[in-house]
């Protein structure tokens, strides 16, 4: 059987920051005898709204393993709307995140992903097209085996954990023997604590709870762009005012915490998946 980790045409690797990402960077780097060929390139693209243990985490990953990194973010008026960062430039008050909302002027939904596509995806389209000349290469994710969102089949997607059958506790096991780790606790279902962007509205009840429970004030930013959500259009639909209309606003989830209380139970469709990987 061949080698999962193993790439042998043009590719962008889409560390996300987190564990898993991490453990499938070094894996492939490992593959390739300690180095990454010039085909294979890595990426991070931050909104702005990640955690500061995962900026450190990208940051030294790159140091103890001897990799580049490269830091994209959204900006309206730059060439491709991508600009390249680093640790020390990187947003961190979600600054990219509000410049997609001001220029498409609404808010993203469950169904009208615009943060994945515009934060994500199309700044990893724009380095790899444009800074690295390539026309074709294959885009890879961190979605581990014991994810049902790896099954489904992507055209240009490669999930090299799949195919090796890593699996969430393969992952933690592994960190636990490593040098270095992210600095960010692991809750009781095994899931890191602010991974990807904090308070994400795609999240369920369960971990956005818990996460305002450890601070309340990351809602804030969530609060203002549902506050000021109105003045993008004009809106014929209120619900447009708000991430999500199948659950209480920011403000009420962030008031309900401060107060002691639990988050209204009433809405809550099921979470859904992302393209940002952990």
């Amino acid at each position: 059987m061949s080698d999962p980790y193993l790439i042998n045409e043009p590719a962008l690797i889409s560390f996300s920051g987190g564990r898993t990402s991490g453990y499938l960077l070094k894996h492939i780097i490992d593959a390739h005898g300690g180095t990454l060929p010039d085909h294979i390139k890595v990426a991070f693209a931050n909104t702005g709204k990640e955690h500061e243990a995962t900026l450190d985490f990208v940051r030294d990953c790159s140091t103890h393993w001897g990799v580049e990194i490269a830091w994209l973010e959204y900006a309206t008026q730059a060439p491709h709307r991508t600009i390249i960062v680093d640790h020390a430039t990187a947003s961190r008050d979600g600054e990219p995140f509000d410049a997609v909302i001001r220029q498409e002027r609404m808010l993203p939904n469950p169904i009208a992903r615009l943060c994945t596509k515009n934060l994500k995806i199309k700044r990893l389209e724009a380095y790899a097209r444009h800074w690295l000349g390539w026309k074709k290469w294959a885009s890879v994710v961190g979605l581990r085996a014991d994810e049902k969102r790896a099954d489904r089949e992507v055209p240009g997607r490669i999930v090299p954990l799949k195919h090796a059958g890593a699996v969430k506790a393969d992952v933690l096991q592994w960190w636990n023997s490593q040098p270095f780790d992210l600095n960010l606790a692991v809750d009781e279902d095994g899931e890191t604590e602010w991974g990807n962007c904090d308070l994400c509205f795609l999240f369920g009840r369960k971990k956005l709870e818990a996460r305002l429970k450890l601070d309340p004030s990351r809602a804030d930013w969530w609060v203002n762009q549902e506050d000021n959500a109105p003045g993008l259009r004009i809106m014929r639909d209120p619900s447009k005012a708000m991430f999500r209309s199948d659950r209480p606003s920011y403000r009420t989830m962030q008031a309900a915490v401060m107060a002691g209380q639990p988050i209204p139970k009433g809405g809550w469709n099921a979470e859904r998946d992302c393209a940002c990987t952990d």
